[in-house]
């Protein structure tokens, strides 16, 4: 069954499309200024935080007549602790007989200093978070090869982003996860047709679009730690879209697909309002 759009998990049609498309990764150290009193006494960081150094990288690929495009960079700016991105993907029906696709991958990962002189720490992440995604087909006029038996005409498209809050011991590369989770937003369209034995068959679902947004706090509680090592804690948010037209015994004319994330403007994308630690 096809999920719509909403908190959902890539389906495995989407692993399989997306295999071999690894997640872009930007690398934000975000060293906080000193928190008074140390882990032993609750303290609260908001920002701008001070001394921010960024390091982006993204992903893109196409084949045939598909289009992909990075309209915003990753980024994050510690004078208001916000970052984002935004990416679209556009495959346009034509005479490649391979068809079209496109895709992009890319995200951001914040490591935050934490000077800990205590054994057992708690610590609290509060972010704002929101996207505007849209999955859009304009259904092509899928023709059958003459002697085919099997022709397919597919038009999919894929747009999820995701992100993840947890310590880490930069010295034993130990890890603790935060109790709780976000599972972020996932939406797809698709338009299949299919014909075999002169029976043919078509499933549809050509449109999904919708403005989204959670306030999402972050718990985290670890303990037997060794006030001598190196924390940080890690802040990691990556978008996917992927679109595609793919034929076999068929053409197909007048068709497209398109895939829009938008996690920066308009007040999209992830701010980081504060970071607690008691």
């Amino acid at each position: 069954m096809r999920r719509s759009l909403g908190t959902a998990r890539p389906s495995l049609r989407l692993t399989a499309r997306a295999a071999g498309v690894g997640a872009a990764a930007v690398s934000l150290l975000l060293v906080l200024g000193a928190f008074s009193g140390g882990a032993s006494a609750s303290s609260v960081s908001k920002a701008p935080y001070a001394g921010v150094h960024t390091g982006t990288t993204s992903s893109t690929s196409h084949s045939g007549c598909g289009v992909a495009t990075i309209s915003a960079k990753p980024y994050f700016f510690g004078r208001t602790g916000t970052g984002g991105f935004a990416a679209a993907a556009k495959s346009p029906s034509c005479t490649n007989p391979a068809g079209s696709t496109a895709s992009v991958s890319l995200g951001f990962t914040s490591f935050l200093a934490l000077p800990l002189n205590s054994s057992k720490v708690s610590l609290r992440a509060d972010t704002s978070i929101s996207a505007w995604i849209v999955d859009h087909i304009v259904q092509g006029k899928c023709t059958a090869a003459t002697g085919s038996t099997y022709p397919i005409c597919d038009q999919a498209t894929t747009v999820y982003v995701y992100g993840s809050v947890y310590l880490y011991d930069k010295s034993t590369q130990q890890s603790w996860y935060s109790s709780s989770y976000w599972s972020g937003w996932y939406s797809d369209a698709y338009a299949y047709r299919s014909c075999y034995g002169g029976s043919c068959s078509t499933i549809t679902s050509t449109y999904q679009a919708g403005q989204h947004s959670a306030a999402v706090t972050w718990w985290l509680n670890a303990s037997s730690l060794n006030s001598s090592h190196h924390f940080v804690l890690v802040l990691s948010f990556t978008g996917y879209v992927y679109s595609t037209v793919y034929t076999y015994g068929a053409s197909l004319s007048g068709g497209s697909t398109r895939g829009v994330l938008d996690f920066t403007s308009g007040g999209n994308g992830v701010d980081l309002t504060s970071v607690t630690v008691k």
